[in-house]
């Protein structure tokens, strides 16, 4: 078949268009307990800050139900760039629990996930603000709208 080039081109922008509609219309799903939501390997991890002001780390499988804490390792550091602070972590059944956060907020949470001891772990990042969206009515740190942050 012999198209004219700018048909081909046009062509090949409308199949790519199709091709990333479901992509860009699908929404994330809601994190069961109103924490932050990352995905995981087909499986989705949660951070959420509790009353007590402790993390709490949830592995759930693609319908949203709670896994097993199984042989994952996890460890959590949270602070600015100039003071880190490595949290103790422990291991539940179907969750992890942190030792307090810093006080205040506005500094980083990063989450290293292990499937086994001495395997490469899987980083996630987020900015730790406890302020309740407008939008969403979510804590910043978990915030679902499309606002910046």
């Amino acid at each position: 078949m012999n198209l004219p080039k700018t048909m081909k081109a046009h062509l090949i922008l409308l199949f790519a268009a199709l091709g990333l509609m479901p992509i860009l219309a699908s929404e994330a799903p809601a994190a069961p307990k109103g924490g932050k939501l990352f995905p995981l390997d087909g499986e989705y991890l949660e951070f959420f800050v509790n009353a007590d002001h402790h993390g709490e780390i949830v592995i759930y499988d693609p319908v949203l139900k709670a896994v097993s804490t199984g042989d994952r390792e996890i460890t959590v550091t949270a602070g600015t760039r100039e003071k880190q602070e490595k949290l103790s972590v422990e291991k539940g059944d179907a969750m992890w629990t942190t030792s307090d956060l810093p006080a205040g907020d506005g500094y980083f949470v990063i989450i290293q996930v292990r499937e086994a001891a001495g395997d490469a772990p899987k980083t996630f990042r987020l900015r730790y603000v406890a302020e309740t969206c407008p939008g969403c009515n979510l804590p910043e740190y978990a915030c679902t709208c499309e606002h910046a942050h």
